[in-house]
């Protein structure tokens, strides 16, 4: 399956989150304390932000820079269903065209680390056995070949 990048998919990345947050912050969706806080946090205005993203030559690493908000902000309703269903899209419009529920899965990347109980938690109500989740592929890649 796919990923088919940061547009057309990319679901459960950091990408594919701020994206949604972004927009949503335009678009008057998400609260209007967050909203407040996350231009204060990051110094832009709406103005200043859509210009970041529409004129960077690699705009999904625009969108996971911002993504980074939400993980101080766990604690709000909002960020943490934004995360679970970043997720959950990710179980539904991938995992689920494998034969996922007798094989364990493993995570590699900032996003797996940073959001760690809750994709447990959205793995755990999809059905999904996670092996590990971790920040580095590399160490585990030299002990796999290591033993080789």
């Amino acid at each position: 399956m796919s990923s088919l990048g940061f547009i057309l998919g990319d679901e459960g990345s950091s990408a594919y989150m701020g994206k949604h947050l972004i927009a949503d912050m335009l678009k008057g969706i998400a609260p209007v304390d967050l909203t407040e806080a996350f231009f204060e946090y990051y110094k832009v205005s709406a103005n200043m932000l859509m210009d970041d993203i529409y004129t960077n030559s690699l705009p999904s690493r625009t969108l996971a820079k911002y993504s980074e908000f939400l993980s101080h902000h766990l604690d709000n309703e909002y960020v943490y269903r934004l995360v679970y269903d970043a997720f959950m899209s990710f179980f539904t419009r991938n995992i689920a065209s494998y034969e996922y529920a007798s094989q364990p899965i493993c995570f590699v990347g900032s996003t797996c680390v940073l959001y760690r109980d809750i994709l447990y938690r959205a793995a755990a109500d999809f059905g999904v056995t996670i092996e590990k989740a971790i920040r580095y592929s590399m160490p585990g890649l030299v002990e796999y070949h290591k033993n080789d």
